[in-house]
């Protein structure tokens, strides 16, 4: 499960990230991206639709493998990992939370939230249980035999929230979010990450809302796959950028959270199931 480390030491390390897809056209989704994220640290990653979000999360959760350059989980180059140790670390030291949910429609609140304990020896008594008390914890300890149909956006986008907690995760990366919440869910949503950031949890939530940004320590700002800024709204400075990697000639902005109607490469990655 999840491991102590303390804050201010690394949790995710990118140098020169780039993924490039090979379509008519070469197509540079992330184009070298050197970034730190300190253990503990909550940061938003914004930037229009195809600025290379999402493929950046989904690099960061070893659901996709970079073209260029490396990453480092807690200290641990990911590169030479076997397919079987990758979805081990997705399984056991990383939470996904989808915009979409990404829940099994035919399994119950409980049966969803302890799906990723595959990995453990944990008997069904044991996952029951550990399912329970995330649900509780999330405010749906009344919903435990409620499959995915019976449920609100607000209430499915929760026991997903649950499912992502369940193997006490160091990351937890969240994909929009609260993007199919209302304003009311989105903030409830919203203050339970801020809950679980400031048990000692490493948040990245990508997203197109700067409401929900606001909610971050420090917002990095992406476009056309390029590190554009990083912005500080916290006191503690724990999201750094090795060396000179922003690119020369941007500067910060506010209008980073405007989306277009282009889809984003490697999009399609992020409606994978987060079950290893």
């Amino acid at each position: 499960m999840g491991s102590n480390a303390r804050k201010g030491s690394t949790a995710v390390a990118l140098e020169d990230v780039g993924r490039t897809y090979q379509l008519a056209e070469p197509v540079h989704a992330v184009d070298g991206v050197s970034l730190e994220l300190e253990n503990g640290s909550f940061t938003a990653v914004m930037g229009p639709s195809g600025s290379g979000k999402s493929t950046l999360m989904n690099l960061i959760g070893c659901l996709d493998t970079p073209t260029a350059g490396g990453i480092e989980i807690g200290g641990n180059p990911v590169a030479n990992l076997s397919n079987a140790e990758r979805a081990r670390l997705r399984g056991t030291e990383i939470g996904f939370v989808f915009q979409t949910f990404n829940l099994m429609p035919r399994l119950t609140a409980a049966e969803n939230v302890s799906l990723p304990l595959v990995f453990h020896d944990d008997v069904d008594q044991d996952r029951r249980e550990r399912a329970r008390e995330l649900l509780e914890r999330v405010g749906l300890g009344d919903r435990l035999d409620h499959v995915p149909s019976e449920l609100s956006g607000g209430q499915r986008q929760r026991v997903a929230l649950a499912r992502a907690l369940v193997n006490e995760p160091t990351l937890v990366l969240a994909d929009e979010p609260t993007g199919n919440l209302d304003t009311d869910t989105e903030a409830e949503i919203m203050d339970l990450l801020v809950e679980l950031n400031e048990a000692g949890t490493t948040l990245l939530v990508v997203t197109h809302e700067r409401t929900v940004a606001e909610y971050a320590d420090h917002v990095v700002h992406l476009l056309d796959g390029h590190l554009e800024d990083i912005e500080h709204l916290g006191s503690a400075r724990d999201v750094t950028v090795p060396g000179d990697a922003i690119d020369e000639g941007t500067s910060e902005s506010g209008d980073a959270s405007e989306s277009s109607d282009a889809s984003e490469p490697g999009d399609a990655s992020t409606g994978t199931e987060s079950a290893p």
